[in-house]
């Protein structure tokens, strides 16, 4: 009588241990780049779609090309019965599964979401920034330092064509003094610029002034 109510005793237990496990059918669908999905049956290909339903009921799409098919009939074979206990919660795969898995979601709502995606992008458009106008006195003193600015770049390039004209008259070679002379009027021809350049900011800064 005791050993019956001990034996009693221990199959409430288990069955209170086991009572929130399934019992399913897996078919493990592995792929190419080493990562594995876990499917209630063998993949339906469609369209160059692998149609897999995994355990928890969604339904992914992956390309044919991406499954590895002789890998995943080995393992289904090997595999330690035709069944296996599974948890409610299913694990994690240990490899995270590859981009090209797509999720079929409710179209109806898909096309909600897209709906309303162009009214909040543009209630999200900001009307563009506008520069500050500079004042007649920021005007002014931006065109004297740009004066000054000239006037020293002026100077250092006169410095330099007196330089080549002098190592051009000491010059041995022919071919060298000729190359020191036309570099020297290739900067006689940057100093006029320059000049020009100066005496139009000059003209422009005589007009602001009252």
């Amino acid at each position: 009588m005791k050993a019956s109510f001990i034996r009693l005793l221990l199959m409430v237990l288990l069955l209170a241990v086991f009572g929130g496990t399934l019992v399913a059918a897996e078919y493990r669908v592995i792929l190419r780049n080493g990562s594995w999905l876990r499917a209630q049956s063998k993949p339906v290909v469609k369209d160059g779609q692998a149609r897999i339903r995994l355990l928890a009921g969604q339904l992914a799409l992956v390309p044919e090309s991406d499954v590895d098919w002789k890998a995943s009939e080995s393992w289904n074979r090997r595999r330690p019965g035709a069944a296996e206990v599974l948890p409610r919660t299913l694990p994690t795969p240990v490899k995270p599964v590859p981009a090209t898995i797509h999720m079929v979601r409710d179209p109806t709502a898909a096309a909600a979401a897209e709906s309303a995606a162009p009214a909040k992008a543009a209630s999200e458009v900001q009307p563009p920034a506008t520069e500050p106008v500079p004042s007649p006195q920021q005007q002014d003193a931006q065109l004297r330092q740009r004066i000054r600015q000239l006037d020293q770049q002026i100077t250092d390039l006169r410095d330099q064509k007196v330089d080549l004209e002098a190592r051009a008259r000491s010059a041995i070679q022919l071919a060298d003094t000729a190359k020191l002379r036309a570099q020297a009027q290739e900067i006689q021809g940057q100093i006029q610029t320059a000049r020009a350049t100066q005496n139009r900011l000059i003209l422009q800064l005589s007009g602001h002034k009252p």
